[in-house]
């Protein structure tokens, strides 16, 4: 049973509630605090709780505010509950009296089938026709291309013959700078001449002025 109740305006505040007595007032406000979820509620325990009296029961039949049921243990109903309240069905509680006095609340509503269980397998991956979608997977952007073994052998295979290619090219303009002379030589020759040349810039830069002044004697290499 809820724990909340409420009172409407259009009730409380017409003026056939305001022309009952103060205690016939406070009454209705008790009733309809304890009363269940239809609206039942023992209207003799609310009279010893609050030290009411039958005529104020009497009323608020009179004035057509409640119904007594049931006059042996003063069960009545508030005719306004609806108005009053609106219970949800998930906190709704049938009253003991429901089946007693079924002409006082209406019936209940049928309770919406549920739908089945598909027996079906869940799918959560989208047809794609043999083509891969691209995916965002945290940081990552689009999709990368691997490159395959043969494809990496090529590639090699490119960068060789641009290496030599370039290697050729300049040995090509080696040649036409020295017109031609390297092709007679060895490989050995290369070397030989690159050390007498620079024995000699050695030999120069030693018997400059400026330089022994600052640095003193510089060893001869050439000799060496």
């Amino acid at each position: 049973m809820a724990n909340r109740r409420m009172f409407a305006r259009s009730v409380t505040g017409s003026g056939r509630f305001l022309r009952l007595s103060a205690q016939a007032r406070a009454l209705y406000y008790d009733l309809g605090m304890e009363a269940d979820d239809d609206g039942f509620v023992e209207a003799l325990v609310r009279l010893r709780a609050t030290g009411a009296e039958e005529v104020h029961l009497i009323e608020l039949e009179q004035r057509g505010f409640i119904t007594i049921e049931d006059r042996d243990d003063f069960v009545v109903h508030l005719v306004d509950w609806t108005v009053n309240n609106l219970v949800r069905r998930d906190r709704y509680t049938p009253s003991i009296y429901r089946s007693r006095f079924p002409h006082c609340v209406p019936e209940l509503p049928a309770e919406e089938p549920q739908p089945e269980p598909s027996c079906q397998p869940v799918v959560n991956q989208a047809e794609t026709n043999g083509e891969p979608e691209v995916v965002f997977l945290g940081d990552s952007r689009l999709t990368q291309v691997r490159l395959g073994k043969d494809r990496v052998i090529k590639d090699n295979r490119i960068q060789d013959n641009s290496g030599n290619n370039r290697q050729g090219q300049e040995n090509a303009r080696a040649r036409a700078r020295s017109g031609g002379s390297q092709d007679a030589q060895n490989p050995g020759d290369s070397e030989i001449e690159f050390v007498k040349n620079r024995g000699n810039s050695v030999d120069l830069l030693r018997n400059s002025k400026y330089f022994s002044g600052i640095h003193g004697s510089v060893p001869n290499t050439a000799s060496g």
